[in-house]
């Protein structure tokens, strides 16, 4: 585990290796969805954003959708902990529907570890 700031506080974040089954079923689950051909393609893509990679690869909308649902859970199943006066989310969804400024350092802070999943977790 490490701790990032975010803003107004910090959080816990798991390492891959940290995680539970239910969060590895959970991202699982939504690389089913996405498909495993381009699955292959995003895994070796260089692009580190959503866009940049739907750019590379040409990713469709419901595709992109896909990819934004994998980082949602990837980053629910990392938060360990925080200090912010509101719950952790519960979910993926309860993910995307932070303020964008949080998600938004949530998805920098966790960028590596949501690599490493990809490359490791769900092999």
């Amino acid at each position: 585990m490490f701790t990032a700031p975010i803003p107004g506080g910090t959080v816990t974040l798991r390492t891959a290796s940290e995680l539970a089954v239910k969060h590895r079923r959970a991202l699982q689950v939504r690389l089913l969805m996405f498909g495993a051909a381009r699955f292959q393609q995003v895994r070796t893509s260089t692009a580190r954003t959503t866009e940049d990679c739907a750019v590379e690869i040409g990713l469709t909308p419901d595709e992109v959708d896909a990819l934004e649902g994998f980082s949602d859970a990837a980053m629910w199943a990392l938060i360990e902990s925080w200090t912010l006066p509101r719950p952790i989310p519960e979910s993926p969804a309860a993910v995307r529907a932070l303020p964008p400024d949080l998600r938004e350092a949530l998805a920098e802070v966790s960028a590596d570890e949501s690599a490493r999943i990809w490359r490791e977790v769900l092999d």
